[in-house]
């Protein structure tokens, strides 16, 4: 087995991030791959997740919507986590998802959870994976009438439901799962300071560089600023420069783990070659 398809296996590129210090951010469920890229070429990770997936607080809402399935057209799914916890209420509900809808999924991660349920979904936009993406697609070019169900999680940006609205489409959520800030002590970003070499914080959603920002000790804050960020989306670099973010943007073409530790080598590179 190549070692790019499997993270933990050596390869020639095992030294290219040594002595760098990766502060990864993605919630604990998800980090693993990221943090197995990064090590594997070298560098030192240090799980800092700013994220944490539970529950929607209405629960029952979401088992009326997704009682309702067969009403629906298109069922979009934004996220992984969109994917598992969805498929989480319909184990629960003992539903399974109806033949004739169309799957869609934002991204290339999200079509992969939707194949971890042998579930191959119909529509996924190119890279960069975004909602601005899938709706560039002609596929979604005229849904008048479409009836169509976005799983996501509490809140967030309403971009695709207008997108889709404005297009003819009915449109409603399903919010299954919601998001909040870690209870955590602050060890793992103590130690990041505290380690010596580059820093490199991964940030993957403009929440996670929120909650990242409310976690630090307020003397930390300027410090924290001062760090080159790692993006996936160049929304969420731009929203972070808007912050006071002044440390460096390194970004990839998507948000999934190897094309940012892609970016990362890149950026790396000419400055490990000067050195």
């Amino acid at each position: 087995m190549s070692s790019q398809n499997n993270p933990t296996a050596p390869d020639h590129h095992a030294h290219a991030l040594a002595g760098i210090h990766v502060l990864v951010t993605r919630p604990v469920h998800q980090a693993g791959k990221m943090c197995a890229l990064l090590s594997n070429r070298g560098a030192n990770t240090i799980q800092c997740p700013t994220l944490e997936i539970s529950n929607p607080v209405d629960t029952v809402k979401v088992k009326k919507l997704l009682e309702r399935l067969d009403d629906f057209d298109t069922i979009i799914f934004i996220s992984t986590n969109a994917v598992h916890k969805c498929m989480e209420h319909l184990n629960a509900l003992e539903f399974k998802l109806p033949n004739h809808i169309t799957l869609a999924a934002i991204g290339q991660s999200t079509a992969m959870a939707l194949q971890h349920y042998e579930l191959e979904p119909d529509l996924v936009p190119p890279s960069p994976y975004t909602t601005e993406a899938f709706l560039r697609m002609e596929d979604v070019e005229d849904m008048d009438g479409a009836q169509v169900l976005i799983v996501r999680g509490e809140g967030g940006r309403e971009t695709l439901a207008k997108g889709l609205s404005a297009r003819g489409a009915d449109v409603e959520y399903a919010e299954v799962y919601r998001r909040s800030i870690p209870q955590t002590d602050n060890d793992a970003i103590k130690r990041f300071r505290a380690s010596k070499g580059l820093h490199i914080v991964s940030i993957t959603s403009e929440e996670s560089l929120i909650n990242l920002q409310a976690m630090v000790k307020p003397a930390d804050i300027m410090w924290l600023k001062k760090q080159p960020l790692l993006f996936g989306s160049r929304r969420v670099a731009e929203f972070a420069v808007h912050a006071g973010f002044s440390g460096g943007i390194i970004l990839a073409n998507n948000p999934t783990d190897d094309a940012m530790v892609r970016a990362l080598l890149a950026w790396h590179k000419p400055q490990a070659a000067s050195a």
